[in-house]
């Protein structure tokens, strides 16, 4: 079983404050790298639809998150969103 490790990006200055855990995500011993569900709209549709998928998924806390690459795929209008997550995940130390 892989580990994760969980990152969070600061809140940019000036801008509505965004929650924590929306700022969180993970990057496990494999690379996956995992975004919030909730980025997707409903988290609880989200995570659901994942799961069915056979997507790989991640807790923190209460909140789901998912794959960037199912994200991506998933979510088309987001996926130069979920690249940027995953070329700055690329940067971080590894777990």
């Amino acid at each position: 079983m892989s580990q994760v490790t969980w990152w969070e990006v600061e809140n940019m200055k000036g801008r509505k404050k965004v929650a924590k855990w929306l700022r969180t995500c993970g990057i496990d011993t494999d690379g996956v790298v995992y975004v919030p569900a909730a980025i997707g709209g409903c988290e609880e549709l989200v995570y659901l639809s994942a799961m069915f998928d056979g997507a790989r998924m991640a807790m923190d806390g209460p909140h789901a998150y998912v794959d960037s690459r199912w994200m991506a795929k998933e979510f088309p209008a987001l996926a130069d969103a979920f690249s940027k997550i995953e070329r700055n995940a690329a940067g971080w130390p590894a777990p």
